[in-house]
């Protein structure tokens, strides 16, 4: 009888666990406060453009470009969905999309000037809004939580492998 309590108990704190980590991690995402720095992209396509003006700065061999099969990569996520949001970003004059020769040795993005422009607002805003938020919780416990969320990521990503 004590084991079975014991795994209905485990159980409900993984329950309990697993309900609250989802929870936070949308509160995190979805707060309202928080999204008004997103009213002219969204978090994704900040996320991409950011991935993109990143790899500009510090990779000069390809010449500002950022390759979709890259961007998947980076993000987890199909070539598919990188694509839609690629299209997304060109349909709002934020980057561009070309192709290699006839596309088959890759198809590639570069940002805009007006990319660059809307994510250096959004990093300054950003930056002024966390620069309080990490004065008050403590640059030592945003990097421990930062570490940790990146440990998380990294188990969760090979137990979603392992369902495919």
């Amino acid at each position: 009888m004590a084991d079975n309590e014991q795994k209905h108990s485990d159980n409900f704190n993984i329950l309990n666990l697993s309900n609250e980590l989802i929870y936070r991690r949308f509160m995190l995402i979805n707060n309202n406060e928080i999204s008004h720095f997103f009213n002219e992209m969204t978090i994704p396509e900040f996320i991409v453009l950011n991935l993109i003006l990143k790899n500009e700065k510090n990779d000069p061999i390809y010449g500002g470009k950022t390759y979709l099969s890259d961007l998947a990569e980076s993000l987890h996520r199909p070539i598919r969905y990188v694509s839609t949001l690629s299209r997304q970003l060109q349909d709002k004059g934020l980057i561009i999309w070309k192709h290699d020769g006839d596309g088959e040795q890759g198809t590639y993005v570069m940002i805009t000037d007006d990319g660059k422009k809307l994510v250096e607002k959004h990093q300054q805003m950003t930056q002024q809004f966390y620069s309080h938020v990490i004065e008050k919780y403590g640059q030592q416990n945003m990097i421990k939580l930062l570490d940790l969320m990146k440990q998380l990521d990294t188990v969760i990503t090979t137990e979603l492998e392992k369902e495919k």
